[in-house]
Order: structure tokens, then C-alpha cells, then sequence
């Protein structure tokens, strides 16, 4: 029996007892009921109330997103992040892939899937196999030059996500570099339903991804392709980052 009929009932039987024996019985079999009320077992609505909350939240993540040309998905599981993943790689036609050492990458097995999917990789933010991309930077710098990108697609996590917005956020700090991400043509970034808040305020409560007792030296937020109107107010995609973008919600 859910918590809900548990209620229910006990709310039936006080007030079937009052209609057959008069008030004197009343007050104890509404002592009776509200002590099954405080006692029944809530843990039922308190999980129906939060899916609510984080389905509200995510299709509202996803609506926000693609109305900014981004593209955004729910997925239910790593396994179903992964596929998705793998989905976007064959339709983007990507020949290269960056991938952070975000946990959200790991978990979803991207690192397994590239090899499978037998593509060109480099590591990114930190981790074994960095090391070529960190020389690439280091060499660009002395020959004042842009980096050259053997990538298309870059594949991160977050530190937040705003569904008011279908804004994804980073915060600045080791491990959390923006070069190799902002500088490829296409990103796609993982976000756990955990991850995802109404609208800014959402990020700067206490814990959240911007607390205001831990805050980076910077912020970086994203809401869907690079675009710009700047030149005669035409709009470009692709001028000051990626020209694609999406973001996957797993959980």
C-alpha cells in the first residue's frame, strides 16, 4: 500500500467512525488517523515530487537550448549518454575527438567508446596523454601564432547547468583549462541531472557551483553555438568558439 492510500484510509475510517457512532468516538479516531498520517510512509511522494522537479527542470534545459540552435537531450543512464555520443559522431561526420578528464566523461565511458570508434583522441584538462596539446600551446605562444586544433569535436562535463537559460557553466582552475575546448569546431558536453538549477541564483546557494565562500578567479558560460551579429548586425555561427553545440543530461 503507497502513502498516499495509507492516508486515505485512515482519513476514510475516522470519518466513517464519527458518521456511526457520533462524535464521542471522534476526536480519538482523529488522533488515530493524523498518527498514521505522521507515521506512513512519505518517502513515495517525496521521490514522485523530486522526479517532477527534475524532469521540469530538464525539459526546460533542453527547450531553452534548442531554441538558442543548440542541440540537448535527456539521457537515462551512462549507457544511453554513450550512445547518444556515438549517435552525434556519426552524424557531425567528427574525425577527431578532445575529451576532458571530467568525471561525467569517465563514467559515461567516452574514453572506451573513442577507442572503439577507433578516432584520433586527445586528452584535455589535465591527465596521461595531455602532454601534446600542452607543447602545441606552448609552441603557438613563442611563434605568435593560433594553436592548430586536430580535433573536431570536444567532449566535456560542467560545473553547473541553468534551465532558465540552457546555459552550461565552468569554473576556472587547474584542470579546468578552456583552450582546447573553445578553440574546435563542434562541443558537446555531459551534465548531470544533479548539476542542473532553475536560473543563476540556483548556482551561487550555498554548495552549488558558484558558492559564494568558493568562487574561481573565472566563469565561463555557455549558451549554445558561438555566435555573433557584431558586423552589421548580421548574425555569424563559429566566429569566437565552436559552431556546434550540444549538451546530453544523463540521469
Amino acid at each position: 500500500m503507497s502513502a498516499r492510500d495509507e492516508i486515505l484510509d485512515s482519513l476514510q475510517a475516522a470519518s466513517s467512525t464519527r458518521a456511526e457512532h457520533g462524535h464521542a468516538h471522534t476526536h480519538a479516531h482523529t488522533s488515530q488517523a493524523l498518527k498514521a498520517i505522521a507515521g506512513a510512509n512519505l518517502s513515495g511522494f517525496s521521490r514522485a515530487i523530486s522526479t517532477d522537479y527534475n524532469v521540469a527542470l530538464v525539459e526546460r534545459f533542453c527547450e531553452r537550448l534548442r531554441s538558442v540552435k543548440g542541440e540537448a537531450f535527456n539521457a537515462t543512464d551512462a549507457a544511453a549518454a554513450a550512445a547518444c555520443v556515438k549517435d552525434l559522431i556519426a552524424r557531425w561526420n567528427i574525425r577527431g575527438v578532445a575529451y576532458s578528464a571530467d568525471p561525467m566523461v569517465a563514467s559515461a565511458g567516452i574514453p572506451a567508446l573513442l577507442a572503439e570508434l577507433k578516432l584520433p583522441v586527445q586528452r584535455l584538462d589535465g591527465g596521461p596523454g595531455e602532454a601534446p596539446w600542452r607543447e602545441e600551446l606552448a609552441a603557438a605562444a613563442r611563434e605568435k601564432r593560433a594553436p592548430t586544433v586536430p580535433w573536431d569535436l570536444a567532449i566535456i562535463g560542467c560545473d553547473g547547468a541553468m534551465a532558465e537559460t540552457g546555459t552550461v557553466v565552468h569554473r576556472a582552475g587547474k584542470g579546468h583549462g578552456r583552450g582546447g575546448w573553445l578553440l574546435c569546431q563542434a562541443q558537446l558536453v555531459l551534465v548531470d541531472v544533479s548539476q542542473l538549477v532553475p536560473d543563476l541564483e540556483g548556482l551561487f546557494v550555498s554548495g552549488g557551483a558558484l558558492d559564494k565562500d568558493d568562487l574561481p578567479r573565472a566563469i565561463t558560460a555557455i549558451t549554445g553555438p558561438s555566435r555573433t551579429a557584431d558586423i552589421e548586425q548580421t548574425l555569424t555561427v563559429g566566429v569566437h568558439g565552436p559552431g556546434r553545440f550540444c549538451a546530453i543530461v544523463v540521469g
